[in-house]
């Protein structure tokens, strides 16, 4: 994760609470670091959940003054029914790098006009919502 960017979206007394981490931003970007460099001896899994921020004005900056961090959902995914073709699709649409080659970090954000007007059909033929 680029430190640098993760920094500068807090104030430098803000305090985050993800659950089972507790405090400044330094410290935090100390344990995230930590945590995704070594956690790769777990099963996969995932979650969902959202970010509430307390966002302050100071000396003409927005930055996040406080942050909770709750979990909705999670569990172990199922194998993807998207095909291969599709998930690459997906991958031309920006860089996904933990430092400022990710897609995050150009600016102005753009999408180049050859990408305009894609739209492909992604649901096998024949398929219906459940009801």
């Amino acid at each position: 994760m680029a430190r640098a960017l993760l920094l500068s979206c807090y104030h430098p007394d803000a305090i985050d609470d993800h659950g089972f981490f507790v405090g400044g931003p330094e410290a935090f970007g100390e344990w995230v670091n930590y945590y995704h460099n070594n956690a790769k001896d777990y099963s996969f899994s995932i979650g969902g959940g959202r970010y509430i921020d307390r966002m302050e004005k100071r000396d003409g900056v927005w930055r996040i003054a406080a942050r909770k961090c709750v979990s909705e959902w999670g569990g172990v995914p199922a194998q993807s029914k998207v095909p291969a073709e599709f998930m690459s699709m997906l991958r031309e649409s920006g860089v996904v790098a933990r430092d400022n080659s990710d897609s995050s970090y150009e600016r102005p954000l753009t999408v180049p006009t050859e990408r305009i007007g894609i739209n492909i059909d992604i649901l096998p033929k024949g398929y219906a919502p459940p009801a």
